[in-house]
């Protein structure tokens, strides 16, 4: 009896609507462009209020700048954007008719431990490869990176910003909604994770152009991951661990 009252629970429109999939790649270019829009028009109003609080003087160029390296700034702009920017990649898979759910349209699933460690070690291989090279070739920090370090007032918040809500929000945007949006498409996996990778470097133009190179391989490295696993927690972990380690690296370096 309680069985048949189940089936009787279900409305004739949920029986038969199939669930669809993550939206076709028009509608992620468009959610991503919409996405985008509030993503910059948010990370400029937090400058501008970061600006006001401090008095800091907008006149010049230079000064915009520097204003922008700054560590509480930076820490501002990077949870304010990111609070924004996650409720419109939630908001944006609700909408999808009949679509799946956060956790299956995203790919978040349970971590196999062992695909972790190995994906870690992977990590620590490029981390490497990138810190010989960049030895080798004489590549100094970035000025983004060593005055960031150097000017936070509140060093905890802004190891919160870079190695917590940075990676989580452009997983989600990059490796999650993005990649979940192109990979049936002509693009296909590998075309998508190679798009997704160059527009992931090309957002830190705070970088110089070798580490905006690096930052294309390493977005390969999340894409595959994400790729291969099936699974987003393990680009969001591999991210947030590669941002700790820049952020150690920092440090040390600015240290007097």
């Amino acid at each position: 009896m309680s069985e048949l009252s189940d089936i009787e629970s279900v409305s004739p429109v949920e029986a038969i609507a199939p669930k669809s999939g993550p939206y076709g790649s028009g509608m992620t270019l468009l959610w991503m462009v919409i996405i985008g829009f509030f993503y910059l028009v948010t990370q400029t109003v937090a400058l501008l209020m970061y600006a006001i609080s401090t008095g800091w003087d907008l006149s010049e160029a230079e000064s915009v700048e520097l204003l922008s390296y700054q560590g509480d700034c930076v820490s501002l702009v990077t949870i304010l954007s990111g609070a924004v920017t996650l409720p419109l990649i939630l908001l944006a898979i609700k909408l999808r008719r009949n679509g799946p759910g956060f956790a299956s349209y995203l790919s978040f699933r349970a971590i196999r431990w062992k695909s972790l460690l190995m994906w870690v070690g992977i990590l620590i291989l490029w981390i490497g490869i990138m810190s010989l090279s960049g030895w080798v070739f004489q590549v100094p920090v970035p000025d983004f990176m060593s005055v960031a370090a150097s000017t936070a007032r509140y060093p905890a918040l802004l190891l919160l910003a870079v190695g917590l809500v940075a990676p989580i929000i452009e997983e989600l945007y990059f490796r999650g909604f993005l990649y979940a949006g192109w990979e049936r498409s002509w693009l296909g996996p590998h075309g998508t994770i190679v798009l997704s990778s160059l527009m992931f470097a090309l957002i830190h133009v705070q970088y110089g152009p070798y580490l905006i190179g690096t930052i294309f391989f390493t977005g390969m490295l999340f894409g595959y991951s994400r790729k291969l696993t099936g699974n987003l927690w393990i680009p969001v972990l591999l991210h947030a661990l590669m941002n700790l380690v820049a952020s150690i690296q920092t440090w040390i370096y600015v240290q007097p």
